[in-house]
């Protein structure tokens, strides 16, 4: 999917291993509860669905993938909102979906422009100028990791990451997330934090899920 590496994430040297079990121990479960939680607006049944959690990287990128498309009430409509105020890009890193709206607003007192090119291919999404108190709006319509620049002032950049799945987080600080209200069925998890990206199959067969992801194992 995406060959380039996040600029400024923490990521581990070696290969990631992963293996799918149910969650065994309640320190597991306390250190799930701290990572960023992530939804999918869906009516699936709370019986059909079950909490992911796992342990990857500090700061990488997780994406569970449905390996059947997801269904149109499952599709995000509102907009998210990625500003520019003291000279950054806030957040650092955004998540939307594809199809979803993506607002870019100026909350500083000077011009900003916005310079979006897709991270593997280079290819140009877009490249406008937003006056102070001024926005733009995109929809990002491919899967993909996008560089954002502001070419006026150098020093600012952000990373945004567009997937057709409504399961992606940014791990936190300990490298832990959580994915709530996943339907039951095949997934394929894939890990942006290592040497490499790591694609593996998963299987959410139960209420509670625990991907285990062992970057000490290098294999």
């Amino acid at each position: 999917m995406v060959k380039r590496l996040l600029k400024g994430l923490v990521y581990a040297s070696t290969l990631l291993t992963i293996s799918c079990t149910q969650k065994e121990s309640t320190a597991t479960t306390r250190a799930a509860s701290d990572a960023p939680v992530t939804r999918q607006s869906s009516s699936a049944l709370a019986g059909d669905t079950a909490t992911v959690v796992g342990k990857a990287t500090a700061a990488g990128i997780v994406i569970l993938m449905p390996a059947s498309p997801a269904g149109p009430d499952a599709l995000a409509s509102e907009s998210v909102v990625m500003d520019q105020a003291a000279q950054m890009f806030l957040p650092a890193i955004l998540i939307a979906r594809t199809g979803q709206p993506v607002l870019f607003t100026n909350s500083d007192e000077e011009l900003h422009n916005i310079n979006v090119k897709n991270s593997e291919t280079r290819e140009q999404a877009f490249n406008v100028a937003i006056p102070t108190g001024q926005t733009y709006s995109y929809t990002f319509a491919r899967d993909g990791f996008y560089d954002v620049r502001c070419d006026i002032h150098p020093a600012m950049s952000a990373t945004i990451v567009a997937s057709s799945s409504p399961f992606v987080a940014v791990s936190n600080g300990d490298g832990n997330f959580r994915f709530e209200d996943v339907p039951r069925g095949a997934y394929m998890l894939h890990v942006y934090g290592g040497s490499q990206p790591i694609t593996r199959a998963v299987s959410v067969d139960g209420p509670s899920i625990e991907l285990k992801i062992n970057p000490a194992d290098g294999g």
